[in-house]
């Protein structure tokens, strides 16, 4: 399975699990070393304001590991 698919898989789970209220999407941000990371991220429908808390999940690390363990 490639990345992007692994992606989707994973986002449309946990849209599954989060119900209706809460958005499931990615963001892409910079690091403290300026490098750029994708992760994917949980927010409230609807939540207008620009300040909030978001867990980012990066999902590169458990996508190596899913690969690795699919190939077992």
């Amino acid at each position: 399975m490639e990345y992007q698919e692994f992606k989707v898989m994973i986002q449309k789970r946990m849209q599954e699990i989060m119900g209706d209220t809460i958005e499931v999407g990615f963001e892409t941000y910079l690091k403290n070393n300026h490098t750029e990371i994708e992760a994917m991220t949980l927010k409230k429908k609807g939540l207008q304001t620009k300040v909030m808390l978001s867990p980012a999940i990066h999902l590169q690390d458990l996508y190596i590991l899913y690969s690795n363990f699919a190939l077992e």
